[in-house]
C-alpha cells in the first residue's frame, strides 16, 4: 500500500512560533539555573579577592628569589 507523503507545512507562521516557543522555554529553563543567591556571590567575591592576592603574593617571592639568586641584597 502506497502512503503518500506527510505535506509540508503550508502555515509557517504557525511552525516559526511554535519553534520561538520552544526557544523561550529553552532560555528559561537556563536562566533558572545559572542565578545565583546572595551567598553564593559573596562566595564568588571572596575567591575572587583571594585568587588575586596570591598572585601579588606569588609574584613578590618571584622578585625575592630572583633577586637572591642574581645576588643583590634585600633592603
Amino acid at each position: 500500500m502506497i502512503t503518500e507523503p506527510e505535506p509540508i507545512h503550508t502555515d509557517l507562521w504557525h511552525r516559526d512560533r511554535e519553534e520561538i516557543h520552544i526557544l523561550q522555554d529553552q532560555v528559561a529553563g537556563s536562566q533558572v539555573g545559572s542565578e545565583l543567591d546572595a551567598k553564593g556571590l559573596l562566595l564568588r567575591d571572596a575567591l575572587a579577592i583571594v585568587t588575586v592576592v596570591g598572585a601579588l603574593v606569588a609574584f613578590y617571592g618571584m622578585i625575592k628569589l630572583v633577586s637572591y639568586l642574581a645576588g643583590i641584597p634585600s633592603p
